[in-house]
C-alpha cells in the first residue's frame, strides 16, 4: 500500500524502493511481484516490469498470469510480432485461458488501430463462450457478449452494439432467473453511454432511470447506483454544466471514484471542460499508465490506453502547445503504424501533423 501511494503521488522511486522491500519480505507470494510490475508500468519502467515478470516465473513457472503480463509489456512498447507470439503460444499450451487470451488479442488490434480485426476477435471470444456454456463448463458467454458490445460502439457499430447489449439482458436473466444480477445495470448504463456519444439526452435520462428503478426495486447493492450518476455526470458534461456535472460526479461513491477507469475518465473530462488543461494532462497520464484495476476494468482500460497518445495530443494542441503536441501526434503515428487507414483519429493525426510542420 506505500509503495501504490508513492507511486499515486508520482514519486516512483520511493515507490520502487518500497516494492523491492515488499519482494525481499516476500520472495516466494505471487503478489510482490504483480504489485511490482504495476509500480514499474506507473513509472513508465517497460524494461523493468518485464523483467520482474522474469524473476516471478523463476520463483514459480506455473504463475503463467506473468506470460500474459509480459505480453502488455510488449505490446505498450510497440512490438506487435513479438506480442502476439507470446499470446498465441501462452493458449496453445494453456488452452483453458482461451477466452482471456481472445479478449487480449482483441484490445491488442484495438491498441494498434485495427478495429477490423478487433472485433473479428472479439467475435471469436463470444462463440468460445457460447460453446463453452452449452457443454456447462462456463458461462462467462454474458461477459464477453458485453465486450463485444462495448467495442462495436467505440467502432460505430451502434445498432449491432445494442443487439449485444440486449443479449447481455436476455442471457443473464436466463441464467440467474431471480438471483442477484448486475448484469442489466451494466448493459443500461453502457446503452446509456452510446446514447451520449450520439447526442440523444433523453435516451442517455431513460437509461440513468432503469438503473435507478432496477437497483431500488430490486434492493441491490447501493454502490450500483454509482452507474445512475456516471451517466447523468456524462450528460452534463456534455451540456457544459460544469457546476451540475461536479455535483453527481460527487455523488459516486469514493470506492468507484478511486477504481473506476470510468469515473477516472469523466473526472478528467470535466477538468478539461473547466479549462484545467495541464492538470487534465497530468491525471490522463496517469490513469493511462495505471494497471493496477485492469482485472476489473479490462477493456476499459485498454479503450483509456490506446487512445492515450492522441488524446494527449489533442488536449496540448488545443492549450497551444505546438512542440508537445507534436510530439504525441507522432507517438500515435507509431502505435497505428498498421492501423486501418479510414481509422478517423489516424486521418486527424496526419492532417495535424502536417498542419503544424511536423
Amino acid at each position: 500500500m506505500s509503495a501504490y501511494c508513492y507511486a499515486n503521488l508520482g514519486e516512483y522511486d520511493k515507490a520502487i524502493e518500497t516494492i523491492k522491500n515488499y519482494i525481499a519480505v516476500m520472495p516466494d507470494v505471487s503478489n510482490t511481484y504483480d504489485s511490482a510490475y504495476d509500480i514499474y508500468l506507473m513509472a513508465g519502467r517497460y524494461d523493468d516490469a518485464y523483467r520482474v515478470c522474469e524473476e516471478a516465473l523463476r520463483v514459480n513457472p506455473e504463475w503463467t498470469n506473468f506470460r500474459q503480463l509480459q505480453s502488455y509489456v510488449l505490446l505498450f512498447k510497440h512490438e506487435y510480432r513479438l506480442d502476439m507470439e507470446m499470446n498465441r503460444d501462452l493458449e496453445e499450451t494453456h488452452p483453458s485461458l482461451a477466452l482471456d487470451l481472445g479478449d487480449d488479442r482483441g484490445c491488442f488490434y484495438m491498441y494498434m488501430g485495427r478495429y477490423e480485426d478487433a472485433a473479428a476477435e472479439f467475435r471469436k471470444t463470444v462463440e468460445t463462450a457460447r460453446e463453452w456454456r452449452e457443454t456447462g463448463i462456463d458461462e462467462r458467454e454474458i461477459e464477453a457478449r458485453l465486450i463485444l458490445g462495448t467495442f462495436l460502439g467505440v467502432a460505430g457499430d451502434n445498432k449491432e452494439e445494442r443487439r449485444e447489449l440486449e443479449m447481455v439482458r436476455d442471457l443473464s436473466d436466463e441464467m440467474y432467473g431471480e438471483r442477484y444480477n448486475t448484469w442489466p445495470v451494466r448493459a443500461d448504463y453502457l446503452t446509456g453511454v452510446a446514447a451520449l456519444r450520439e447526442g440523444d439526452q433523453g435516451a442517455v435520462r431513460a437509461a440513468a432511470n432503469r438503473i435507478r428503478e432496477y437497483v431500488e426495486t430490486r434492493r441491490m447493492d447501493r454502490i450500483l447506483i454509482d452507474y445512475y450518476y456516471m451517466l447523468l455526470t456524462g450528460l452534463r458534461i456534455e451540456r457544459g454544466e460544469t457546476d451540475a456535472a461536479a455535483a453527481m460526479l460527487d455523488s459516486v461513491s469514493a470506492i468507484m471514484q478511486y477504481h473506476s477507469t470510468r469515473c477516472k475518465a469523466l473526472a478528467i473530462e470535466l477538468m478539461a471542460l473547466r479549462g484545467e488543461t495541464e492538470r487534465a494532462i497530468r491525471e490522463y497520464i496517469t490513469l493511462s499508465r495505471d494497471f493496477s484495476d485492469t482485472q476489473y476494468h479490462f477493456l476499459d482500460h485498454f479503450l483509456v490506453r490506446s487512445g492515450a497518445n492522441y488524446r494527449l495530443a489533442r488536449l496540448y494542441d488545443g492549450m497551444g502547445d505546438r512542440e508537445q503536441a507534436i510530439i504525441y501526434y507522432r507517438k500515435a503515428l507509431d502505435q497505428w503504424r498498421d492501423a486501418d487507414p479510414d481509422l478517423p483519429e489516424l486521418v486527424v493525426t496526419k492532417q495535424r501533423l502536417s498542419e503544424l510542420g511536423g
